[in-house]
């Protein structure tokens, strides 16, 4: 038979064979879901994204400092028009508007240092009045290197580094064209914009409050990655710098608030910089304070007002300490005029508390300004108003658990207790941090990302999300921004509940352990344990034993043999 043949019956045979469709459909189907049921697709890997939601959600006590990034986040750029670097001494040369207030009278040549003598001024000491503590009297803390040991050593953390870089890039991003921020910075958002703006027309006062937190970062018109920013920045306050000294943008409110913020700025761009050009106006600036201070001794919301407030005055003096801290000279019946309303303005068995104007009744946030002030006096650690008002604060801790922020208490008082040191900057820390890292915007995709929402804030209305915004950052950049004007060991023996106390057989009660230089210890309320091992624990890391005096009868015995 041939293959033709073959083929034919094959086909024939083939074409009679009845196979039903279903049987067709079931076994291939079969065969389909037997095999992938025997492949395995794994799901593309998806790039890692360290974002600030993820890195803000739990908030641990102790976070390892060794590796903190301190340079901005990788965020996107800021929608903004190119300008070029600023000159800042055409910015000098520019002449400014015609002073509001009438010129004051001069002091003497004794009195008021000459600005034509600036340069070599600026590089000696200044006049002794303003105390310049130790470490408490230089930015060194800022310093690249000391950033890192300095936010370590004083209870900052990773998170909170991260706060501040993502709050930095939110002021990047509503920075007006010509260098100044607006309470009101809802023209510079982008998309759906952020809520919360201030309705205080000022914006000499927010420019200087949105400088403030890079020079905090050490970053300057001259160095680190924000130099246009800074730049633009101290540009337009010089710009705006009046004849007279003053601070000042015309037909914008409370002169006086400006020029103590702008003082503050400029002074410490110069100390960080020693750009010349910053110190001449920065000591122009004091000058023009020393000229205005009224027979209180202090200052109100306009130049020439015969009535001061504690709030105003705080802003002043610190401005005159930058302006001290960075070399500038600062005439000495300025602060004595000082050291005269703060007297008149304070309250407590011990003069420690603070009330808005002499003769009002003591407050938190008043009581805040007070002491700060007197810390840059000179008062010590061990003062007994310093002790009053410390204790004060301490019974007006931060709450997290409150939905009510006060910024601008919370502002001051963490850098009395900062400068106090101890268990109590420990205490008020541990709350203060929370509270700011966790209730900071954590939307990368929003506009208002790194900013703070300033409906639930007490001064939220008046200065909007800007305000809000660096002050919260000042806050989280205290560990490196000034260096403590104390050592816990400097008076720590001469706090009343540091001392033995007789029991009543005479004898004195124990003493308690040392607190360490850094205030490494347990806080009252156990909110943690003894940070530093050096702290009263032993080299195996366990709490250390109290040597007990030999018991009665242990001496009775070595007496009789």
């Amino acid at each position: 038979m041939s293959a033709a043949d073959l083929f034919k019956r094959a086909r024939d045979w083939w074409r009679d064979q009845v196979i039903p469709g279903w049987l067709v459909s079931l076994v291939v189907h079969t065969v389909f879901l037997f095999v992938m049921m025997t492949v395995t697709i794994s799901p593309r890997p998806k790039p890692a994204e360290a974002s600030l939601e993820s890195q803000l959600t739990e908030i641990p006590e102790d976070i390892p400092l060794e590796e903190i990034p301190l340079e901005p986040l990788p965020l996107e750029p800021p929608e903004m028009p190119e300008v070029e670097q600023p000159d800042m001494a055409a910015a000098a040369a520019v002449a400014p508007a015609p002073p509001e207030v009438a010129p004051p009278a001069p002091l003497s040549p004794m009195e008021l240092p000459p600005l034509d003598n600036i340069a070599s001024a600026l590089e000696g000491p200044g006049p002794s009045g303003l105390a310049a503590r130790g470490p408490g009297s230089t930015f060194s803390g800022r310093g690249e290197g000391m950033r890192r040991a300095m936010l370590g050593s004083q209870g900052g953390t990773k998170l909170t580094e991260v706060a501040v870089q993502a709050g930095l890039d939110w002021l990047v991003r509503h920075q007006f064209p010509d260098g100044h921020w607006s309470l009101d910075h809802r023209r510079r958002c982008r998309g759906d914009g952020c809520p919360g703006a201030g309705n205080v027309r000022s914006d000499m006062a927010a420019t200087a409050l949105g400088v403030l937190p890079f020079l905090a970062a050490n970053y300057t018109h001259r160095s680190g990655p924000h130099r246009a920013v800074v730049g633009r920045a101290l540009t337009w306050i010089l710009q705006h710098q009046q004849p007279n000294g003053l601070f000042h943008v015309k037909n914008h409110a409370q002169p006086m608030y400006t020029h103590g913020l702008a003082t503050i700025a400029v002074s410490e761009a110069y100390a960080l910089t020693r750009d010349p050009r910053l110190g001449a106006a920065a000591q122009k600036a004091i000058n023009f304070l020393a000229s205005v201070q009224n027979a209180l001794g202090g200052w109100r919301y306009t130049p020439n007002s015969q009535d001061a407030d504690t709030s105003v005055v705080g802003w002043q003096v610190m401005g005159i300490k930058s302006g001290q801290m960075g070399g500038l000279q600062v005439p000495a019946k300025t602060l004595l005029g000082v050291h005269h309303y703060l007297k008149s303005a304070s309250r407590g068995k011990h003069g420690g508390l603070f009330a808005y104007m002499p003769g009002g009744q003591p407050t938190p946030s008043m009581t805040a300004v007070g002491l700060l002030c007197l810390q840059y006096l000179g008062a010590g650690r061990s003062d007994p108003a310093i002790i009053e008002g410390i204790d004060y604060l301490m019974k007006n801790l931060p709450n997290p658990a409150s939905r009510r922020r006060d910024s601008y208490y919370w502002y001051y008082a963490t850098q009395v207790v900062h400068n106090f040191q101890g268990p109590e900057w420990d205490r008020w820390n541990r709350l203060m941090r929370r509270i700011w890292v966790r209730t900071q915007n954590r939307d990368r995709k929003a506009c208002q990302f790194g900013s703070w929402d300033p409906d639930s804030d007490r001064w939220g209305e008046a200065g909007g999300r800007h305000f809000v915004t660096c002050v919260g950052l000042l806050t989280l950049e205290v560990y490196y921004r000034y260096l403590p004007l104390y050592t816990v060991a400097e008076a720590e023996p001469d706090r009343p509940e540091q001392m033995p106390q007789a029991d009543k057989g005479g004898k004195k009660q124990a003493e308690s352990e040392p607190t360490t230089e850094r205030g490494d210890s347990t806080d009252k309320e156990g909110s943690g344990a003894v940070r530093d091992d050096q702290g009263g624990r032993n080299k195996k890391g366990k709490p250390a034993r109290k040597k007990s005096a030999p018991s009665r009868k242990r001496r009775s015995k070595k007496s009789q043999g």
